[in-house]
C-alpha cells in the first residue's frame, strides 16, 4: 500500500516537472 502511494507520488511529481518544462518552453 505504501508502494502504490509513492508510486503515485513520483508519477504526479514527474507530470508536474514535465509540465513545468513544457511552460516554460512556450513562455
Amino acid at each position: 500500500m505504501t508502494k502504490d502511494l509513492d508510486d503515485r507520488m513520483h508519477f504526479a511529481i514527474d507530470l508536474a516537472r514535465r509540465a513545468g518544462e513544457l511552460g516554460l518552453k512556450y513562455f
